[in-house]
């Protein structure tokens, strides 16, 4: 089977044979909790690193608009706001978006509102990501979050480029764009097209 409207053939994964496979593994992950004593969700740590991300990143950001500094520590604290933003969507969104920061889905859904804050959208990193990313992880052509670059190879059965033997040196330059393009290209493009890589967003 394909794709309509493209020569993508779609994913089939062999359910029949691992079958037992995710009941077996979500067991032996509940009881590594359940033995250790861990919350399978958020614990003092957790909101001690969430408090600390988002106070760094107000401060920062605060500090910044002062303009009371000299140039070269407005770069240090451009520097530092960019490190406390990332954390915001690693260390909190992401975490929430995936329903696993609390218990409570509307609390997660309030939480992940924290991506909007730093310019990305949470509906469309749950399509995305959630959907696309984790549904076909590493396969060419599926997975979007490896696909978004060509100039970037990050999986062996992708396209070699003579320039793939360069990209450590010029993949950070590339990432440090990463935010610009998420925010005023990807997400838009995502939007309006009415699926995700062949798939309906929900």
């Amino acid at each position: 089977a394909q794709q309509k409207g493209t020569d993508r053939p779609i994913p089939k994964f062999n359910r029949k044979d691992q079958a037992d496979f995710y009941p077996i593994l979500r067991k032996r992950v509940n009881k590594y909790f359940e033995d250790n004593q861990l919350s399978r969700h958020y614990d003092g740590r957790m909101i001690r690193k969430t408090v600390l991300i988002l106070s760094c990143y107000l401060l920062t950001y605060a500090l910044l608009l002062s303009n009371a500094f000299d140039p070269i520590y407005l770069l240090f604290f451009a520097i530092a706001h960019g490190f406390f933003t990332a954390l915001i969507g690693l260390n909190i969104a992401h975490v929430a978006i995936h329903g696993a920061y609390t218990a409570s889905p509307r609390l997660n859904i309030i939480i992940g509102l924290s991506f909007n804050i730093i310019g990305a959208n949470d509906f469309m990193w749950k399509c995305s990501h959630n959907n696309m990313h984790h549904s076909h992880t590493n396969i060419v052509h599926h997975d979007v979050d490896i696909d978004q670059i060509p100039l970037i190879r990050l999986n062996p059965h992708q396209d070699r480029w003579w320039i793939h033997r360069f990209q450590h040196y010029y993949i950070f330059f590339f990432y440090s764009l990463t935010s610009i393009a998420w925010v005023f290209i990807r997400d838009f493009a995502e939007f309006f097209h009415p699926k995700v890589d062949g798939k309906r967003k929900t």
